[in-house]
């Protein structure tokens, strides 16, 4: 099964994350990372047969390691560059959503916008993981 990570830091919006999935009957598994120095150790240790994710739901504003610092790394490695990275985020400061475009997201989704509701987020990714075929790794030069 395909797995969908998460990169989330508060508590509350990670259950929402849970509800709204078990609620959303997804077609892929759910791998929470509280942040993004998590998520980069595990993409550093992950086996070089792991096709990675689906897609990455970041949040933009986490501690320790920044989800734009995280899309800039993330986009950097030629065995991560293709994967898609969503942002979700409570910023919805112009020059943050730019930013995260400049440097390769996905797409920017104000959590405002959602009311938490995530299954709108979780909607949209089951349909952009139906409809859009990326890139293996080992197409990519990894």
């Amino acid at each position: 099964m395909d797995t969908l990570y998460i990169v989330e830091d508060d508590d509350i919006d990670r259950m929402s994350y849970q509800r709204s999935a078990q609620s959303a009957l997804l077609s892929f598994d759910l791998v929470f990372f509280k942040t993004g120095i998590e998520l980069m150790d595990h993409v550093h240790n992950a086996a070089s047969d792991d096709k990675g994710p689906v897609a990455i739901v970041l949040d933009f504003n986490l501690p320790g390691m920044s989800g734009l610092d995280c899309i800039k790394a993330l986009k950097e490695n030629i065995g991560t560059r293709h994967w898609p990275i969503w942002v979700v985020s409570t910023s919805a400061a112009p020059q943050d959503i730019a930013e995260v475009y400049r440097y390769g997201a996905t797409g920017f989704i104000s959590k405002y916008d959602t009311g938490n509701n995530f299954e709108l987020v979780f909607s949209l990714l089951e349909q952009y993981a139906a409809l859009v075929t990326l890139p293996q790794a080992t197409d990519m030069g990894h």
